[in-house]
């Protein structure tokens, strides 16, 4: 998905391993033991080490998921409900990843306001504006859509910033039981809303990899593990 400088690229991948823990060496040692389980079997693309920033901010100094879904309602955004066209895959999610890489020196020379405004909420207290006072342009704006029958469209994000001092950036990472409403966000992010009005958080960062995958349940995978032996 482009238009003009916002690119969503896509990257033809097969398999996306996520491990999570607050420890660093443990994060390695589960890497290393899937890698010599996988062996030669597949070509390791790409692999990004991120890390919590203070009280779950992003590299830009603003809390991340702010939106996301809590307790229980989390499941019911993020897995596929079981239907009679769906129940095979039920338990499932829809999984998106993007790799964005920040331009923080550009960034940085936007005043605390500007950036607020290109948000769409405050940077030390995360309050989100009202309504009236949201540019259009804000990310926040463009993200936060309603359907046809005014209920908000949700996905749990699970991002986390990542770099060095050369690249830094955000890795992206969502989950939904429909493909439906990351296509959405990401359309109203660089095409806008017909009127000019698109993502100004993209002046700022780039997403330079773009994957979709679907993450299947434990019972369908000890299902599928049984109908092979």
């Amino acid at each position: 998905m482009n238009d003009e400088d916002r690119v969503a690229p896509s990257d033809n991948v097969d398999i996306y391993i996520e491990i999570r823990s607050d420890r660093a060496d443990v994060n390695h040692i589960v890497c290393s033991k899937v890698c010599q389980l996988l062996a030669d079997s597949v070509e390791l693309i790409e692999q990004i080490q991120a890390f919590r920033f203070l009280d779950g901010r992003d590299l830009t100094g603003f809390v991340d998921g702010t939106e996301n879904p809590q307790g229980m309602h989390r499941r019911e955004v993020a897995l596929v409900h079981a239907s009679d066209d769906a129940i095979f895959f039920a338990g499932g999610s829809y999984l998106h990843t993007q790799r964005y890489r920040h331009n923080l020196t550009l960034w940085r020379s936007l005043k605390e306001q500007e950036q607020e405004d290109v948000f769409g909420r405050t940077k030390i207290d995360n309050i989100e504006y009202d309504d009236e006072q949201k540019p259009l342009s804000a990310h926040t704006k463009r993200t936060n859509l309603k359907d046809g029958n005014g209920k908000s469209i949700e996905i749990l994000r699970q991002s986390m910033p990542y770099g060095d001092m050369k690249q830094q950036g955000l890795f992206f990472i969502s989950y939904c039981q429909s493909p439906v409403p990351f296509e959405l966000m990401l359309k109203s992010m660089i095409h806008g809303d017909g009127h000019g009005n698109v993502d100004s958080l993209l002046k700022y960062t780039q997403a330079e990899t773009g994957s979709a995958f679907f993450a299947p349940s434990l019972t369908f995978l000890t299902e599928l593990l049984e109908d092979e032996s």
